[in-house]
């Protein structure tokens, strides 16, 4: 009998309610819905607010803001980057304007704001198309429900992307947020020939950057950017903002703030530094390629072209008749932008050179990391990214892969410029291995087919 009455208070004790929930649930759940919905059209109204909207392939494309003025008639005057700075394109495409619409709160799964009526401003971003079923940005947010605020940022989760999306507030008229954000990517962007280092707390931290798209390394152990961990970011009127806070040697990075005179973004305590330095060569823009002839490239690197050249011609899936290795190696950019290793090669048919792959994709992604060392020697550092989507049709090219990468970091030499037979000029480099000596390369910026 005791043990029954026992069990039956224990069983009371889990079930019964405490102070503490009493309070919690002292309102009804239409309450809180009313109470919740009021609470951010209030807040709505108090500001102008700039969405900083994060798709869902926000790790391949970065953010992008969304400028919004709530009115008390439930219309939004919203305009958003993509249409106030409009990319570069020949021509150039002028700048659009703020547009008006209406806008909704509703209780669903909480307050939920909804975009609900056609705006180019922010539904460009998040119409789908014929050939881009989800969108051209991802799964991108229209409609947002309301978390909490904190000081001048509103967190929402968007209902797409289920991504938490910030609304931070801003005194500033949409024009005059992307004159000043405008300000801020001329600068970052200014050459392309700007190298980054990353710094916490004094310390410099591996990392690569892309459009807006930010690979960083704390763990000493990895050594592939394959394996680095990922975020994003947005541009705002003062710097940019990172997708979330993420901790580098227990160091909180979130915001940086662009400061011109040290040529750098910091951190608001100044633990946190993206130094910008201008390099001697421009990696970037143009295609630098590798000839395997000797006086050009080292003995090991030639040593490995026949080996290369056999598994090509077993290897061959394309379909090509006959297909053979050029002495030729591309790396960085080609016109259609891409970055990687890639092989020139000939085939029976009108005998003119063509990279592997087309050119398109297929060659292995790398990361080309131009730096100072601490004697002032400028430096260039090849490392693996990842596979291109086609890469499975040339992985016979894997040994000058490994090899390129493998000896890495290399020193840069300038040689001078020459003239091509076609009367172009270009620009003759030549890359020593730090690791050995024995390793080095003649790189020359002349125009291929590709």
């Amino acid at each position: 009998m005791k043990k029954i009455i026992l069990i039956a208070g224990i069983i009371f004790s889990m079930f019964s309610c405490s102070d503490d929930d009493a309070k919690v649930f002292e309102k009804s759940p239409d309450q809180r819905r009313i109470e919740s919905k009021q609470e951010f059209y209030k807040n709505l109204n108090s500001s102008n607010w700039v969405i900083e909207l994060f798709t869902s392939i926000h790790e391949q494309i970065g953010g992008v803001s969304i400028h919004t003025s709530f009115k008390d008639n439930f219309k939004v005057e919203i305009f958003d980057e993509i249409h106030a700075i409009p990319p570069l394109q020949d021509p150039p495409k002028a700048p659009g304007e703020p547009e008006v619409s209406s806008y909704s709160l509703i209780s669903r799964g909480g307050a939920l704001l909804s975009f609900d009526e056609y705006n180019k401003n922010i539904h460009t971003i998040s119409s789908p198309s014929e050939f881009a079923p989800k969108g051209n940005f991802g799964l991108a947010d229209y409609e947002f429900i309301y978390i909490k605020r904190e000081d001048d940022i509103m967190y929402t989760k968007g209902i797409k992307s289920r991504n938490k999306i910030r609304f931070v507030a801003t005194e500033k008229t949409a024009k005059q947020y992307y004159k000043d954000l405008k300000a801020v990517k001329d600068f970052m962007y200014r050459a392309r020939n700007i190298m980054y280092e990353f710094n916490v707390n004094g310390k410099k931290v591996d990392f690569v950057r892309s459009r807006r798209l930010f690979k960083y390394n704390d763990d000493p152990a990895i050594k592939s950017v394959e394996k680095y961990k990922k975020t994003s970011f947005v541009l705002t009127d003062k710097g940019l903002r990172f997708f979330e806070p993420f901790k580098v040697n227990d160091t909180e990075v979130f915001e940086l703030i662009l400061d011109k005179a040290s040529n750098s973004l910091k951190s608001k305590d100044g633990k946190v530094q993206l130094k910008m330095f201008v390099t001697e060569i421009d990696f970037k823009k143009e295609a630098w390629n590798i000839e395997l002839e000797d006086g050009l490239s080292c003995p090991k690197a030639l040593e490995l072209f026949e080996p290369t050249n056999k598994k090509a011609k077993e290897h061959d899936k394309v379909g090509f008749i006959n297909i053979r290795l050029t002495k030729t190696i591309n790396l960085g950019n080609n016109k259609f932008g891409k970055t990687g290793i890639r092989f020139y090669t000939k085939h029976d048919g009108d005998g003119t050179p063509e990279l592997t792959f087309g050119g398109f994709d297929g060659e292995y992604k790398t990361v080309f990391k131009p730096f100072y060392d601490d004697k002032g020697t400028f430096c260039l550092d090849i490392q693996k990214d990842e596979p291109a989507p086609n890469w499975e049709y040339s992985s016979y090219c894997m040994t000058y892969v490994d090899f390129i990468t493998e000896n890495s970091t290399y020193t840069i030499e300038t040689l001078g410029t020459d003239v091509d037979a076609n009367g172009n000029p270009y620009t003759r480099i030549r890359l020593e291995s730090k690791k050995d000596k024995n390793v080095w390369f003649i790189m020359n910026n002349k125009e291929r087919p590709n």
